[in-house]
């Protein structure tokens, strides 16, 4: 029997695969197609199914040959929202937040080397004043011991 509108090799191939698809979404893949297939001709599967059941000598599928199962493809992923771009204020805001941040760290790292050039000059202070100590006791023991005789060569 033949149905009009119906392209019956290509419903039969369907029809094919919906039986004997390797895997559960080649199968509804295959059920899609021919759903598409029947839908051209302004039926449903159940319908030409039924109707090419009737009057063909072999039944074309049974209905419980075929599991329709869970979509193969798993839902697209949507992308997320670009984020708007920053205002004009936001810039200048962020900016001047940044260049606080900056003079501040200036600052306490201004204030740590003034501590550290201040130890410094003091030690290098004592350091002189412990050279001169050193000096004076030199020229003290020197002047005390007696003038050594040159040799003449």
């Amino acid at each position: 029997m033949s149905i009009p509108g119906l392209d019956l090799d290509r419903f039969r191939k369907c029809i094919g695969l919906m039986r004997r698809g390797a895997t559960p979404g080649e199968r509804s893949a295959a059920m899609a197609a021919a759903g598409r297939v029947t839908a051209s001709a302004g039926l449903s599967l159940e319908e030409a199914v039924l109707q090419l059941d009737r009057g063909g000598a072999r039944p074309v599928i049974m209905l419980h040959d075929v599991e329709p199962s869970a979509p193969c493809r798993t839902p697209m992923r949507t992308k997320p929202p670009k984020p708007k771009p920053p205002t004009l204020a936001e810039v200048m805001a962020e900016r001047e937040r940044v260049d606080a941040a900056r003079r501040a760290y200036a600052a306490r790292h201004e204030k740590r080397l003034q501590k550290l050039y201040a130890e410094q000059e003091e030690q290098q202070a004592a350091d002189i004043a412990a050279q001169a100590v050193r000096d004076q006791e030199w020229t003290q023991v020197r002047a005390q011991r007696p003038a050594e005789p040159t040799r003449s060569p």
